[in-house]
């Protein structure tokens, strides 16, 4: 993730960061992993 929008302000996530409900997330790949990178964002927590 390169940063995440949160109530308007962009955010440098840290490794303690945790995604909440109305997050935008900025994400930096190269294309051919665009479609893991969708995949991974898709599943809920429980890894569903």
């Amino acid at each position: 993730m390169a940063f995440l929008t949160r109530l308007g302000e962009a955010l440098i996530p840290d490794e303690h960061a945790v995604l909440q409900e109305g997050d935008l997330v900025h994400v930096l790949a190269a294309d051919k992993e665009i479609s893991n990178i969708e995949k991974t964002l898709a599943k809920s927590p429980d890894g569903q």
